[in-house]
Parts: C-alpha cells; structure tokens; sequence
C-alpha cells in the first residue's frame, strides 16, 4: 500500500484512491466509497490518508472541515461519522498536507471522507482532495 518493496509489484491499487473537489463556501462535498471489506484482522493498521495541494482560497479565519465517513453501502448515503475530523483554518489559503484517519472496528465497510467548507470560505473548487487506503 504505502510502503514499496524491493523486486515487488508496487503499483497502487486504483480501487482504493478517490478524489473530491473542494466544494464552494456554505457547502459540503462527499467523496466516493472505499471498500475496505467487512469487519476483523485486515483492518489491523489501516488508514485513510486524505492529503491536498497548497490552497490560495480558502478565506482567512474560515475553515475546511475533513470528516471520515463511513457505511453499510457503496453510496455513503447512509454515512456516518465515526468521531473522526481534522480542521483546516484559512489564512488566505493553506499549505499542502495530509490526515491520516485510522479506520478502526467502528468503520463499516465502505469508507471515504466529506468536506465541507465555511460559509464566506471563499470558492474552493479548484482544490482537489486524494483519499486512499493506506497501511
């Protein structure tokens, strides 16, 4: 997953990375669902890595909050959230970076995450973020 072996396959499984677009200010944005399969031993250190590019948008005190979804269905439609945010707080933009959500036994088994930005956030849209499945 994160970690390449020497004289190994070391291409990324395509399944286990979406991407979202920032929403607009006022609004949130859900990504697609990972499957991570049901609950037992494979989810043992298991995380979802949300990382993004450097933002020069987001307005100044405003925020971007990240939330770890998870469901029963491949939809999310029925998501919920398991505990698990990470705040951004705008300072004429952001710098790049990532969160890790550790996707623990409270995580159905389809994941991923929502975004949702402040009302007067400023139009995000042109950030996109990058959720993948990681050990």
């Amino acid at each position: 997953m994160s970690t390449n072996i020497v004289n190994r396959r070391n291409a990324a499984d395509a399944l286990l990375t979406v991407t979202k677009a920032l929403p607009a200010a006022a609004a949130a944005a859900t990504s697609d669902a990972i499957e991570i399969g049901g609950k037992g031993p494979h989810r043992e250190s298991l995380n979802l890595r949300v990382s993004w590019p450097i933002n020069s948008v987001l307005v100044a005190t405003k925020t971007l909050i990240i939330t770890l979804q998870s469901s029963a269905s491949s939809t999310l439609a029925d998501a919920t959230a398991p505990g698990s945010t990470y705040t951004i707080t705008g300072d004429t933009g952001f710098a790049a970076g990532y969160v890790d959500f550790e996707l623990g036994q409270n995580v159905d088994a389809f994941t991923g995450f929502k975004a949702a930005v402040e009302t007067g956030g400023g139009s995000n849209i042109a950030t996109i973020l990058t959720g993948e499945i990681i050990k």
